[in-house]
């Protein structure tokens, strides 16, 4: 955390389910659920992209 990071991670873990579907922003923010802001209003253009897979095996360790 010495270069201003505010977390230092040296594990995560994610469900397979991560990244498969968007949530509307209202199911987060009471003020978005308000202004009916909902995933029908969304930009696709905003939220599809680019993706990288990277496969580590298990007994690896990514390194820089």
């Amino acid at each position: 955390m010495i270069n201003g990071s505010l977390y230092n991670f040296s594990l995560i873990k994610l469900l397979a389910h991560v990244g498969i579907h968007v949530d509307a922003p209202g199911r987060m923010f009471d003020h978005y659920f308000d202004a009916d802001f909902d995933v029908d209003s969304l930009d696709l253009e905003v939220i599809n992209g680019s993706s990288l897979l990277v496969d580590v095996p298990r007994d690896k360790n990514i390194t820089g």
